[in-house]
């Protein structure tokens, strides 16, 4: 470590001592400084998706039905099917992306709680 850097440090370490902030620093050379205990994030190995409880592209397919003929302009309102809100939306916004590019179109859940809305701008 540079000079520099080892100034750089001591200053931080001070200004985070002074906030009563905790920390940890875990240098490249393995030196530690602060106390926070980092724990491992409890998520999926890379590459390994969760099992989901649709074959794939169910949902799609059914987005896809309903909005496949839309044109610019048009406002659709994709009903919630046997879908969680949740889950259709995600499955609108991915699909409209796929179909039209990012930034072509809007989504709303819709007032009555019955479905996604969607409207095409591009």
């Amino acid at each position: 470590m540079h000079d520099i850097q080892r100034t750089a440090l001591t200053r931080l370490l001070a200004v985070l001592t002074s906030l009563k902030a905790e920390n940890r620093i875990n240098l490249p050379d393995g030196t530690t400084y602060g106390a926070l205990e980092i724990k491992s994030p409890d998520v999926a190995m890379p590459g390994k998706r969760s099992k989901s409880p649709y074959p794939r592209g169910e949902r799609s397919s059914y987005v896809q039905a309903c909005i496949g003929g839309m044109e610019v302009g048009d406002v659709v309102v994709v009903p919630l099917g046997d879908y969680p809100m949740e889950v259709l939306g995600s499955a609108v916004a991915s699909t409209a992306s796929r179909m039209w590019g990012p930034n072509s179109y809007v989504t709303k859940r819709g007032f009555d709680g019955k479905g996604i809305e969607i409207l095409r701008q591009a």
